[in-house]
């Protein structure tokens, strides 16, 4: 049928045309005739949107321009995608893991998150080794070069969010053995500032620093080149996403305006935050947190580490106190059956962000380049039948703890922008994401349950 052919092309390029973007079209034909179903603009991958960026700019009868084109993905622009080539030398490979997130990376080794964050702001390469990471690692995360763990699979914190912030990755390294100052693998042990280098793809540990050619992927490097000319700041990206977000104006401490108490609350569970990473989870502007995060740092309750907040020992006693005060009102055992009804669903969460982040190729599994529409509208679907379940569970919670409901809210809000198409709500550490408001409820319930994350881990529940 050319005829139908040659018409289901001019449309494409006129809904494609009217759109300014790649669309996904249904159609089907009946008695010959050609009908138009729906359309929506198709999901792609990093890499992939970068291209598809520079070719409709650069193509004279496409009504992109170079502007418009670095504007809609300046958000892989901050951290462009990289191409690594083999290996250039030879090192021993001194354990093997899980490649949990591609990439090779090379540094000294740092044992603790505070180490990490030091070392990485005096300009030295950092591989953060650890038994297992936690939201009290991340500020020495976001500083690595390279992230390696001796315990947890592809579903575990060091591997959602090294894989959310494209650091290489290496976790179950189970030859790894961390203590405080030193490393051992085997029958050979590492003191903090030697060098290690992980294979993020392979899943290798090796001694010494190895090199490999890692490039930016050139689509990256043009629409770099065209920010410059235009004076375009990529270097931002993550606050012109939490811009987006309209602050709700409710006043109650359930629903998250920033007060002294639930910025307590919230920095006790998260570990370590900045203004514009609180503000999203309080439904405010980081300049309303940052007054109150400034208040509690003059008076001794907070401080400023590697450029986050965290709370001091005596922040941490008022955050104890509250949850003490909890604990007293909810019921230390509505905590427990609370943190043990978390756990069935906590396993289905784990599975949607590794099917979003992962896929099986040829039998082995690879990082999801998003090329498999069956496989994410899978995930997807799972996601959807999660929320909806959640949602459920966790009303019921909020009627014995009001406080919790704020987690159903943030959840609610990165649902919806996940449905609308925003995939970067559903895993990504660097927004306020599913995974990351569901990581923290976890959290809050682990300690509601007077329990701590190690004791769930080595208990098999988290």
């Amino acid at each position: 049928m050319p005829e139908l052919a040659a018409e289901l092309r001019r449309c494409a390029d006129l809904l494609e045309h009217h759109y300014a973007d790649v669309c996904d079209i249904e159609f089907t034909i009946e008695q010959g005739r050609l009908w138009l179903l729906q359309t929506r603009i198709g999901k792609r991958s990093p890499q992939a949107a970068l291209r598809i960026a520079v070719e409709m700019a650069e193509d004279d009868d496409f009504p992109l321009s170079r502007a418009e084109a670095v504007g809609r993905v300046v958000h892989h622009l901050a951290d462009p995608p990289m191409t690594t080539g083999e290996r250039t030398l030879d090192a021993p490979v001194v354990a093997t893991g899980l490649g949990a997130s591609p990439g090779l990376a090379s540094g000294e080794i740092a044992t603790t998150p505070d180490a990490a964050v030091v070392m990485a702001e005096e300009g030295r390469s950092v591989i953060l080794v650890r038994r297992e990471t936690s939201p009290d690692d991340v500020h020495g995360m976001a500083k690595a070069a390279g992230i390696l763990t001796s315990t947890g699979g592809l579903a575990s914190h060091a591997a959602v969010v090294a894989r959310g912030w494209g650091i290489p990755a290496v976790v179950g390294a189970t030859a790894v053995r961390v203590e405080n100052d030193r490393v051992s693998i085997g029958d050979r042990t590492f003191v903090v500032g030697d060098l290690l280098t992980i294979d993020g793809t392979r899943g290798e540990v090796l001694s010494g620093a190895v090199s490999g050619d890692a490039t930016i992927v050139p689509e990256a490097a043009t629409l770099l080149s065209w920010a410059g000319e235009l004076g375009i700041d990529v270097t931002k990206p993550v606050e012109r996403v939490i811009a987006t977000i309209e602050p709700v104006a409710e006043t109650s401490t359930e629903t998250g305006v920033p007060t002294f108490e639930n910025v307590v609350r919230a920095l006790l569970v998260k570990g370590f935050a900045t203004p514009d990473g609180f503000a999203p989870a309080l439904f405010t502007t980081p300049e309303e947190v940052e007054a109150i995060l400034n208040r509690m740092a003059a008076d001794g309750s907070a401080e400023l580490t590697g450029g986050m907040f965290q709370l001091t020992a005596d922040g941490k006693a008022l955050g104890n106190a509250m949850l003490a005060k909890d604990r007293r009102e909810w019921g230390v055992e509505k905590a427990a059956d609370a943190l043990e009804g978390l756990i069935p669903l906590d396993q289905r969460m784990k599975d949607v962000v590794t099917g979003w982040q992962m896929r099986t190729f040829k039998g082995r599994q690879i990082l999801n380049d998003h090329t498999d529409p069956a496989h994410d509208a899978s995930v997807l679907e799972a996601f959807d039948a999660l929320h909806r379940e959640a949602s459920g569970w966790l009303r019921s919670l909020a009627d014995g703890l009001p406080r919790l409901g704020v987690y159903a809210k943030r959840l609610e809000r990165a649902a919806e922008l996940v449905g609308a198409g925003n995939h970067d709500y559903l895993a990504s550490p660097r927004v306020d994401s599913y995974h990351s408001v569901w990581f923290e409820l976890h959290e809050d319930l682990i300690l509601l349950a007077g329990r701590t994350r190690e004791d769930e881990v080595t208990a098999g529940r988290a």
